[in-house]
Formats: structure tokens, sequence, C-alpha cells
């Protein structure tokens, strides 16, 4: 097998977030409840940015990130 052959092991990070008792939540008071999303969102959004991942879906209170990591390096941030 030629070098250009062999596959390149890479480290992915996949993030899936949800938040605890949205439904009983949106039930009680739905604008505070998409006002914690949009707040949610606020806080992850800049650190999947920040190291360059991939924002894949948000679904109502759930959101899904994924990364792969090219070095170890980068993972650690050194």
């Amino acid at each position: 097998m030629s070098s250009s052959q062999k596959s390149q092991k890479k480290l992915k990070a996949i993030v899936f977030t949800e938040i605890a008792n949205f439904t009983k939540l949106s039930a009680q008071d739905e604008q505070k409840a998409l006002d914690l999303i949009q707040h949610q969102n606020e806080i992850l959004k800049p650190i999947v940015e920040k190291y360059n991942g991939e924002w894949l879906k948000e679904m109502k209170q759930n959101v899904l990130t994924f990364k792969i990591f090219k070095h170890l390096k980068e993972k650690i941030g050194k």
C-alpha cells in the first residue's frame, strides 16, 4: 500500500446538548424557554467558532456540533 493510500487517523469531537426539562418549561412559559435557547446559542456559538468547529443543526432545545482535529496540538491548545 502506498503512503498516499494509507488512511490518516483524525481525532473527532461531537457535541450534542439538550436543555433539561425543556418541554415542561416551554409548557409553563414559552417565551422563557425560547430565551433560554437563545442564551444557550449565544454561549456555545463563539466556542464552536473559536475552535473552528461546525454548527451542524439546531432542533428546538438541542444543538449538534462537530469538529475534526488535524493534530493533537490543536486539540490541547498548545
